[in-house]
């Protein structure tokens, strides 16, 4: 009987964490890859960390004894041991780097538009391009997770020189971005009236989507590209002659290839990459 009392005090200590929960902003607490899964991960709450379970969701667990949770020693530590998992003040947000096409794997954050993000494409005359990229309906980038999320769940991850704290700033700057980017705020009137034409026509409304170039591999490029048929990607493969070339992949049935995740997602988690 004390051994399941003890049981039963250590389960409800673990709860399931199937939504955004509060954690460092330096960290993104995953379960993906079997690296992520022996990872132990912090939470603002030091008293609290966060395991992957055997079904890849994420258990918050209790310290015990007083302890916080060090996230650099992956243990729980008596608090005059403890440190914070990040630095107290924000970093630099870095520069825009398109040198090479492993640059392309890195989403770059926008000096105040926190609803763009800016990625390395192609040039059409060769060379890396800087192209700036808006995200889709209410989101904003986060540079540590290198995407789009809600607005809930976004949080400030670095700083650039002259930057705001205040959320008031940030709002300001949406607004104004807005009203100078008039055409595009006319296009999309006329592209709610197609999309509303077409719904009457008993189909389901397909979102516009870029034209992505066939990529130019440089030798032993591990990257996945975008294709304009967001169902495939390219994939950059040797050839006999010793260059590498692009070659046409498609995603799983019911999966889309989302190039900031390198990796097939499903469509609602999709983003548009291409120009």
């Amino acid at each position: 009987m004390a051994a399941l009392q003890l049981a039963i005090l250590l389960f409800s200590g673990l709860t399931f964490i199937h939504s955004q929960v509060q954690h460092p902003w330096c960290v993104n607490p995953d379960c993906s890859t079997a690296a992520d899964r022996n990872t132990l991960w912090p939470l603002e709450d030091a008293n609290f960390f966060l395991r992957c379970d055997g079904n890849w969701d994420l258990l918050k667990t209790p310290c015990f004894d007083k302890q916080l949770f060090h996230f650099r020693l992956q243990r729980c530590v008596l608090p005059a041991d403890w440190e914070p998992a990040c630095p107290e003040e924000l970093p630099e947000c870095p520069e825009v780097v398109c040198q090479s096409p492993a640059d392309q794997r890195v989403l770059w954050p926008v000096a105040m538009l926190t609803r763009y993000f800016v990625r390395c494409m192609p040039g059409p005359t060769g060379g890396m391009v800087p192209t700036m990229v808006p995200c889709e309906g209410d989101t904003l980038f986060s540079w540590t997770r290198q995407g789009c999320v809600s607005a809930d769940n976004w949080v400030k991850s670095c700083e650039f020189p002259g930057d705001t704290t205040d959320d008031g700033s940030t709002t300001t700057e949406v607004v104004t971005t807005t009203t100078e980017e008039v055409t595009t705020t006319t296009e999309e009137q006329t592209t709610t009236t197609e999309a509303t034409t077409t719904t009457d026509a008993g189909t389901t409304p397909t979102p516009e989507r870029g034209i992505c170039p066939v990529p130019v591999c440089a030798v032993m490029d591990p990257t996945h590209y975008p294709h304009s048929d967001w169902t495939m990607y390219y994939q950059c493969i040797p050839h006999a002659t010793g260059y590498w070339f692009p070659l046409e992949r498609d995603c799983a049935a019911g999966t889309v290839f989302h190039f900031g995740m390198q990796q097939c997602v499903f469509p609602v988690e999709w983003q548009d990459f291409c120009l």
